[in-house]
C-alpha cells in the first residue's frame, strides 16, 4: 500500500495538540540564559504548527478524493478495496500522487520532530530545576522508539492494483 492508503484522516480536530509556549513561558528560559532551549522550543512549536497544517490540509484533500474516487467493492475488516483497471489508476493519479506527497512529507519529518520532542523533555528538568533553585522541578517522559513500534499495527496487504 501507499502512504496516502495508510494515513488515515481525521474529523473534528481540536487545539489540544498544538504545542505553543507563552512569552511567560519564554521569560524564564531567556532569564536562565537557555538561549538553544528557547530556540528549540520555538522551532518545536513551529514544527508542530506546520505538521497540524499539513495533515489538516491532507484530510480535506483525502475527502475530496473520496468523494470523485472509486467505491470500494469489499472489505478486509476497515479497509476497503476496489480493483481498477490501468487506466482507471492512470486518471486517478492526478489525486493520489499528491496525497501520497502529502503523506510522505508528513513521514519524513516525523523522526527529526519525535528527536526535538525528546531533546526538548529530557532537558526540561534540569534546566527549570536550575533556574528555580530546586533539586527537582518536574520530569518529563516519553515512550520509547520500542514502546511506540509497539503500539503500531500495520495495515492488511491489499493488491498493488486496489484503490482503498
Amino acid at each position: 500500500m501507499q502512504p496516502w492508503q495508510v494515513l488515515i484522516p481525521q474529523i473534528g480536530h481540536t487545539d489540544e495538540a498544538e504545542i505553543r509556549f507563552s512569552s511567560e513561558e519564554m521569560a524564564i528560559f531567556a532569564k536562565a540564559q537557555e538561549l538553544d532551549y528557547m530556540h528549540d522550543l520555538m522551532l518545536l512549536a513551529l514544527r508542530n504548527a506546520t505538521s497540524l497544517e499539513t495533515f489538516r490540509q491532507y484530510c480535506i484533500m483525502r475527502k475530496e478524493f473520496q468523494t470523485i474516487g472509486p467505491k470500494p467493492a469489499s472489505f478486509n475488516g476497515q479497509i476497503g478495496s476496489a480493483w481498477l483497471t490501468a487506466e482507471q489508476v492512470e486518471s486517478l493519479k492526478q489525486y493520489t500522487i499528491p496525497l501520497n506527497n502529502v503523506a510522505e512529507g508528513l513521514e519524513a519529518g516525523l523522526e527529526k520532530d519525535v528527536n526535538l520532542v525528546r531533546a526538548v523533555a529530557e532537558r526540561f528538568d534540569k534546566i527549570t530545576s536550575k533556574y528555580f533553585g530546586l533539586e527537582k522541578f518536574m520530569a518529563i517522559s516519553l515512550p520509547s522508539d520500542e514502546e511506540l513500534a509497539a503500539k503500531q499495527v500495520p495495515p492488511d496487504n491489499i493488491e498493488a492494483n486496489s484503490v482503498s
